[in-house]
């Protein structure tokens, strides 16, 4: 048996009778018209999400509406079966509805207004449209900052390491703690391969906030270089950074999250945190003495004597290879 779609969905119903004539009347206004075709455009979006909420309540109803019935017909045994034509039905005008409303961002992307269509598309809880309409604007921070809150710090590399340019390094030193310590790896990998590179003192407190605590010398209260350390891992290390940004610290939302969600070992975040170090101190040249503590606190934890000798001697900076 068929099921019927509802009647608010069927071509002669006001409301997809408004939308037709709407979409038709974008191809009859003039070019030079420009406020008239914002106006027409944001009109219609607002009434293509309406008809995706509407289409997303009926889905779920439907599909409750299945599952009570074979919940009350069969045993608990049974296995799952298929969707029933109800079911079916709402998820075929579920996806149209979808499809239409992403045709509409992707076709008048430029007569929409950026901020009204953000607004909407958040406010109806069309993540699917507003990221690939984010993905339209090039906006990948908005990209970035959606794949950490959802625990997802590889994707979250993957759209930053599209961020090449100087003006947008920002976005970079901003999230720096959350994909080392979701991703460690991948964005270790993403820092030395882009150009122009980093800078490795403005990547220093993500670095930092993985670094393990050292105990309190008990006969030096202060003064020496162990105390110095003691104090927050590396020495002067937010002194150094104030006089850059104040502000390049990663916000909070990243739990230890690996690429799928899986938790990362301290030990993976300090390899790859030391990794990008030994970069900055043979590749880049960096001789910041917060740089070099750093580094050689990660490698005295990973008791790697012959990379601690290499650095204390400067052989390492001679050799100008991690």
């Amino acid at each position: 048996l068929r099921a019927a779609p509802p009647e608010w969905s069927l071509p002669d119903s006001p409301e997809r009778a408004l939308i037709t004539y709407l979409q038709h009347k974008l191809d009859y206004i003039p070019d030079l018209a420009k406020t008239q075709m914002t106006l027409v455009c944001t009109w219609l979006l607002e009434l293509l999400l309406a008809h995706l909420d509407r289409t997303c309540a009926h889905l779920a109803a439907q599909r409750a509406r299945s599952a009570l019935l074979f919940s009350a017909r069969t045993p608990a045994a049974a296995p799952a079966p298929t969707a029933a034509p109800s079911v079916f039905v709402a998820e075929q005008l579920h996806a149209c509805a979808s499809a239409e409303l992403l045709a509409l961002l992707k076709e008048n992307a430029a007569s929409l207004d950026t901020h009204t269509t953000l607004e909407l598309l958040a406010a109806h809880g069309a993540t699917e449209q507003l990221l690939a309409y984010a993905e339209l604007l090039g906006d990948l921070e908005r990209l970035v900052a959606h794949a950490l809150q959802h625990e997802r710090p590889a994707e979250a590399v993957r759209h930053l390491a599209r961020l090449r340019r100087p003006a947008e390094a920002q976005a970079h030193y901003t999230h720096a703690a959350a994909v080392l310590r979701g991703a460690p790896e991948e964005a270790v990998e993403m820092w030395i391969a882009l150009s122009p590179p980093l800078d490795p003192l403005r990547l220093l407190p993500a670095i930092s906030s993985c670094l393990p605590p050292l105990p309190q010398p008990p006969t030096e209260r202060g003064g020496g270089p162990d105390a110095m350390l003691s104090r927050g891992g590396v020495p002067n290390a937010p002194n150094a950074t104030a006089a850059h940004h104040t502000s390049d610290a990663a916000p909070h939302g990243t739990r230890g999250a690996g690429s799928n969600g899986v938790s990362v070992g301290p030990g993976r975040v300090q390899a790859a945190a030391a990794r990008y170090l030994r970069y900055a101190v043979c590749a880049l040249r960096c001789q910041h003495p917060a740089v070099h503590q750093a580094l050689l606190l990660l490698l005295a934890v990973a008791r790697d004597e012959a990379a601690v000798e290499a650095l204390v001697s400067g052989a390492m900076l001679q050799r100008g290879t991690a």
